[in-house]
């Protein structure tokens, strides 16, 4: 559970240069051209003088002066262009500081909510050995019914009702667990936590689901079959002795924690995380 390392800073890039900045460079460079030219043809009697003249002079001087005003414009359109870049690197600086700091606040949010499913999944899995020892029970019950041990009940319907209630009853700790599991699904955006609640959640309806077949055949006096085709799919870890339906909210607890110790914030502004551009794509 630690944060992703915080992501390098990029770096400037080379803004291209606007209409404005072309048209006058295109100025500069052609101002330029004229004085080089002009110059060429007034330096051409001052370096080869037949006479030396104030007039001369005063044109190697207003050649020289040209070329100060040329300078001046060319650095003023390269602290515009300066000036630009500067501008657009801060904004983009603080828009990625304000998307870092928004994509840690939603992460710790989803983790948040995460992290307080795990004490409910783990009273779930408590629940969920009482389940499996009254499921037993009516087994155990059946068998003796069958070997002549205890005579049947000459109470009838009121008596299979009894059995139905006892293994029934503990769908209300999983519809409770299953509802909070799937409302979290719904607003936690951090797409491993989102993965490991739409697993957890799964594994609670298998849970809830086994547990409705086995009391309606409680509730008839027939043996209980075994588990569910999709629970048999799942392999699951049972040589310690650990009953179905505990071993089913051992998973899903499992895949919360693990979900939780190996979580961490992403970008969640890319088109592979965003649901807003994947709708819109």
């Amino acid at each position: 559970m630690t944060d992703s390392p915080r992501p390098i800073r990029p770096a400037r890039a080379n803004e291209t240069r606007t209409t404005g900045d072309i048209l006058i460079l295109t100025i500069v460079i052609a101002v330029f051209l004229c004085v080089v030219v002009i110059g060429v043809v007034v330096l051409w009697d001052v370096v080869n003088p037949r006479e030396w003249t104030s007039d001369g002079w005063s044109a190697t001087g207003s050649w020289v002066a040209s070329i100060g005003t040329v300078l001046a414009v060319g650095v003023a359109l390269w602290q515009s262009h300066r000036a630009r870049t500067d501008a657009a690197y801060a904004l983009s600086e603080t828009r990625r500081q304000h998307e870092e700091q928004l994509r840690h606040e939603v992460w710790r949010s989803d983790l948040d909510a995460t992290v307080s499913l795990l004490s409910p999944l783990t009273q779930l899995r408590s629940e969920m050995f009482g389940a499996d020892t009254a499921v037993d029970s009516y087994r155990q019950m059946l068998d003796d019914f069958a070997a002549g041990r205890y005579p049947e009940p000459d109470e009838g319907p009121t008596f299979w009702h009894r059995q139905h209630d006892a293994i029934f009853g503990y769908l209300t700790p999983v519809k409770e667990t299953y509802i909070a599991v799937r409302a979290a699904g719904l607003k936690v955006r951090s797409p491993d936590l989102s993965a490991a609640l739409e697993e957890a959640g799964d594994l609670i309806e298998l849970i809830g689901n086994q547990l409705h077949a086995w009391s309606i055949q409680a509730g008839k006096g027939e043996e209980l079959q075994i588990e569910l085709d999709r629970i048999q799919q799942l392999n699951l870890d049972r040589s310690r002795g650990v009953g179905l339906l505990p071993a089913l909210a051992q998973r899903a607890e499992l895949v919360l924690r693990e979900a939780v110790k190996g979580s961490n914030a992403v970008d969640l502004w890319s088109s592979g995380h965003n649901p807003d551009a994947t709708m819109t794509s």
